[in-house]
């Protein structure tokens, strides 16, 4: 990420309005979820087994709090539980705001 390696003051968007979790869509959140469980199966699967409880403490004692029930559900697929369980796809119909009109 160039936030990483370049001063926001120097960056082209560094006085851009940045995102936060709390205004971000369920789709988004489950797009930040994958990308964590993927990452947690290809440098760590052997620390699987613990997210599931730690990632339940952490949504119990501080995410339903602060972001609300929109972070259950990306925090349940984040600890490796299958689709079926944890509802469906998201995004499977179209957002208004983004479909192309037909």
């Amino acid at each position: 990420m160039p936030l990483f390696f370049i001063p926001l003051e120097e960056a082209i968007l560094g006085k851009e309005r940045r995102a936060n979790l709390k205004n971000i869509s369920e789709l988004q959140w489950e797009f930040i979820s994958r990308c964590w469980s993927q990452n947690i199966d290809f440098w760590a699967p052997q620390v699987r087994y613990y997210i599931g409880p730690a990632a339940l403490t952490v949504y119990l004692s501080y995410l339903m709090w602060v972001h609300g029930p929109q972070a259950l559900r990306p925090l349940l697929k984040f600890t490796g539980l299958p689709e079926r369980v944890v509802g469906g796809y998201v995004g499977k119909g179209c957002d208004p705001s983004y479909c192309f009109a037909k």
